[in-house]
């Protein structure tokens, strides 16, 4: 079930889908993270692991727009693509 009850996110956004998707895998993201933009520090400044290596149930952090853009791992292929 997806956890879109409240959330601190416009809904419908990049970061809104991918703070719920968190959520309901039990890896609910700090409410200070805001536009996509700011994920990627935010995330290292909460100790929250980033790399380039995907991982199930990450998020994807880009900054190819204006906001930035951010995208949940639903699944991975089993040679580690996604």
């Amino acid at each position: 079930m997806l956890a879109l009850e409240v959330s601190h996110l416009d809904n419908g956004w990049c970061a809104w889908w991918a703070d719920r998707r968190r959520a309901d895998v039990g890896k609910p993201i700090p409410a200070n993270f805001g536009n996509a933009c700011n994920w990627i520090r935010a995330a290292q400044r909460a100790d929250i692991p980033t790399g380039t290596t995907p991982q199930l149930h990450a998020v994807i952090y880009t900054n190819s727009a204006c906001w930035g853009h951010v995208a949940f791992v639903e699944e991975m292929n089993e040679d580690g693509s996604i």
